[in-house]
């Protein structure tokens, strides 16, 4: 404890050292936190949703007429439910926003109208009440919806009470709400569901393309192997229907690459682009560290004329530099904080982006970031003390430099530039991709 009260002093009569080299890892590490807590949520985290890798996005395509599309037609869904081996179940959903007055004033929901089997393939139970029940889904059956956790909060505060309550939509239409889904299990701007129910005529329309389908397949099946399968069943169905299916086949990928596939290129050079970032800051604080060990060589040299072993005066710089990188670290963290809040408002247009959040990941990730502060711009410094001879300095330590730590320092300045060049480079490419 004593040692570690020594360095807090040491570095307290060096308060614009100190001062400068935690705000270069501060703002470092909590940039490179920050970026990091965003390529986790979009690239790296699963789906929110039992056995995600099962999830995959569904649609339609004529290769003839070199012509694709993400909408499906309702009776088209029953049919490969209907024909196909590969999928536990197969649904779609379309976008409804609708005028709700059963409140004091009216207010405009963005709702999605879902056909069967939609919640059954999340595999997600509802977190107060319950998902559609197969007769809601039904024409002509009971008018129910399905509420997002944002608006359980946003409306009604949590209450468990909501299950019943009624939504007036559409021509003072009620719908009475049976349960409320989880936090996290669509995108933040759908408030609620409700079920399509198709009437009889428009299943017959097997043109009329309105659903964005999804589907779950079985354990075993990849994605490659069920659009096999979907587009046998496909053409099949083009044999039976050849006015309106004839050339048409399906396209299944798996759900995530599906809404982040787009991204993927930009948010991968990105990442790299955080490395180096890091990277930067860690040989700017290095260099901090060398021009204090130039400056401080006279005080080492007097410890080592006093008996201090050289391991003894590597523990002492050691300590330091662990202090300085603990505080460094803790700021960064939490500067982290606001961060993340402003990349969930800068990038609106990113799927997913409303999950990025401070979890073990980045926990994990801040810490690992600081072991290499501390390995770059500590034990450089601290073995290149080791190696050179410091008793011989001590008449000449105020007149000359030490060669070897100009060489160090030479070397960082030189990595530096070449980092910074590259990560110049590499944020005009990320510019050019967006």
């Amino acid at each position: 404890m004593t040692h570690w009260k020594s360095a807090c002093r040491s570095l307290s009569r060096r308060p614009a050292f100190a001062a400068a080299t935690i705000l270069i890892l501060a703002l470092g590490i909590g940039a490179t936190t920050t970026l990091f807590s965003l390529i986790d949520a979009v690239l790296w985290k699963p789906l929110p949703y039992p056995n995600p890798e099962r999830l995959v996005s569904i649609m339609e395509a004529n290769p003839a007429k070199n012509q694709n599309t993400s909408l499906i037609a309702p009776v088209r869904i029953e049919d490969w439910n209907r024909l196909s081996q590969s999928f536990q179940a197969i649904s779609g959903a379309y976008w409804e926003n609708v005028t709700d007055t059963s409140g004091s004033e009216p207010e405009r929901l963005a709702g999605r109208r879902v056909a069967p089997r939609y919640f059954e393939l999340f595999e997600t139970p509802a977190l107060v009440g319950r998902v559609l029940h197969p007769d809601e889904e039904k024409f002509g059956g009971p008018l129910a919806a399905v509420i997002s956790f944002e608006l359980w909060q946003r409306r009604y505060h949590g209450d468990p009470g909501v299950i019943g309550k009624r939504l007036i939509l559409q021509s003072g239409k009620g719908y009475t709400i049976v349960g409320v889904m989880p936090d996290g299990f669509a995108q933040p701007n759908i408030d609620l569901w409700m079920p399509a129910q198709i009437n009889a005529w428009l299943m017959q329309q097997r043109d009329a393309r309105f659903f964005s389908g999804v589907g779950r397949i079985r354990a075993g099946i990849n994605p490659a192997q069920a659009q096999t399968e979907l587009s046998h069943v496909q053409a099949e169905l083009g044999r039976q229907f050849p006015a309106t299916d004839k050339g048409w086949s399906a396209l299944v990928r798996d759900m995530k690459d599906q809404q982040v596939g787009e991204h993927r290129a930009s948010l991968s050079l990105m990442f790299w682009a955080v490395v180096l970032l890091l990277l930067i800051a860690c040989a700017n604080a290095g260099g901090l560290m060398l021009g204090q060990l130039h400056r401080r060589e006279r005080e080492l040299a007097i410890r080592s004329s006093l008996g201090a072993t050289r391991s003894q005066l590597v523990g002492v710089i050691l300590r330091e530099v662990v202090v300085l990188v603990t505080v460094g670290a803790s700021l960064g963290f939490a500067l982290s904080w606001w961060g993340v809040s402003a990349v969930r408002a800068a990038f609106l247009t990113i799927p997913r982006v409303d999950q990025v959040r401070l979890d073990w990941r980045v926990l994990l990730f801040t810490v690992s970031a600081s072991v290499l502060a501390a390995m770059v711009f500590g034990l450089a410094p601290a073995f290149e003390t080791l190696r050179t001879e410091l008793s011989g300095r001590l008449y000449q330590a105020t007149r000359t430099q030490a060669r070897g730590h100009g060489r160090l320092q030479q070397a960082l300045v030189s990595s530096q530039f070449a980092v910074t060049l590259v990560l110049l480079l590499g944020t005009g490419l990320l510019v050019r991709i967006y």
